[in-house]
């Protein structure tokens, strides 16, 4: 997939060399982290992550939580790592324009997204097949949307999903079938609960997010995609505006302050997207991982980690069970998309 990172690349500036604090903060990390202690997450409910469940699902992911950090009077923030390489990707993202297209011209938004999932009994105990191997596969799903310059002109969406990595013949049962749907529609309205923003609009539609980090904090807090709120959820609605990918550059750089200043927040580790390209992960319990560049503030993907995943070919000895790569970029040409009403979405 080396055409997703040459994606990032026509989005930023020639990458500068890595900053001596972060670099310093990471080597404090690892030695924090050898006095942590994993804790046990559960996914949220969002459609984000269309994680596939049988009986049950062994796909549940930790993430390492360190000392909060306190200052003076202050309540408590992210920790020191995660706060060092937060406020640089925070600098750094006033300076990476967005992709702008010309009359004619698509921008292209690409996600791409692999979950594990396996079939697990009464006590969420992975099953083993007939042949002996455990019931477990891998899905990946991919969503293109193509944006025209006009938003008026037509919109195409292609959503492709196929199962992968059947350790044990019996998974194939129960992965889910290949998909490749093609769909087209004016102005980004596809139904009447799917549509899309054209990235035209969205200094409108921001316009009343607050830019001081503490006042956008309290601003999302107050208004929680989750019921009941709190810092969980706030961390996932701040995930959700950065994978958007076309939100402006001030409000990005307040979102990365304002993620330091929740409390359980940490930097995992240095990390990799699915298209291999180097970034830094934070984390917060129960809520995977939020992967970017601290150098470009380049929103790169996601991931979940599952220590007690099996130990299976093809899932890597960090066993990430979710993990997505997003590009933005400028194309000439889109499919030609035949149907104009998509199944229920």
């Amino acid at each position: 997939m080396m055409d997703e990172i040459e994606a990032f690349r026509q989005l930023r500036d020639h990458a500068t060399p890595p900053a001596d604090e972060v670099g310093l903060a990471r080597a404090r990390e690892q030695l924090t982290r050898q006095l942590s202690v994993p804790r046990p997450r559960l996914r949220r409910g969002h459609l984000r992550r269309r994680v596939v469940a049988v009986t049950g699902l062994v796909a549940a992911a930790s993430a390492v939580t360190l000392g909060l950090v306190t200052v003076g009077n202050e309540p408590p923030r992210a920790d020191a790592a995660a706060v060092t390489a937060l406020t640089s990707a925070s600098d750094h993202v006033l300076d990476v324009p967005l992709p702008v297209t010309a009359p004619g011209q698509y921008l292209l938004r690409r996600q791409v997204q692999v979950t594990w999932g396996s079939a697990g009994d009464a006590n969420r105990a992975v099953v083993t097949g007939s042949d002996g191997e455990p019931v477990v596969w891998a899905t990946e799903r991919t969503n293109e949307v193509w944006i025209p310059h006009d938003p008026t002109d037509e919109w195409v969406v292609r959503e492709r999903s196929r199962p992968s990595h059947l350790v044990s013949k019996d998974a194939a049962a129960l992965a889910g079938p290949t998909e490749d749907d093609l769909w087209k529609a004016p102005n980004g309205i596809f139904g009447p609960h799917w549509r899309y923003a054209h990235p035209t609009t969205y200094e409108r539609r921001y316009a009343d997010h607050p830019r001081d980090p503490e006042d956008l904090l309290a601003f999302i807090e107050s208004r929680p995609s989750v019921a009941g709120g709190g810092d969980a959820v706030a961390f996932g609605d701040i995930g959700d505006i950065l994978r958007e990918g076309a939100a402006p550059a001030d409000l990005r750089a307040a979102l990365y302050q304002a993620l330091a200043l929740i409390p359980r927040v940490t930097l995992v580790s240095d990390s990799v997207n699915l298209a291999g390209q180097a970034g830094v992960a934070i984390g917060y319990p129960d809520e995977g991982q939020l992967i970017f560049d601290p150098q470009s503030g380049a929103f790169i993907g996601e991931r979940d980690v599952s220590p007690d995943f099996p130990a299976v070919p093809g899932l890597g000895k960090d066993k990430v069970t979710f993990s997505t790569v997003v590009t933005i970029r400028v194309v000439d040409t889109a499919p030609v998309a035949d149907a104009s009403t998509p199944r229920a979405h």
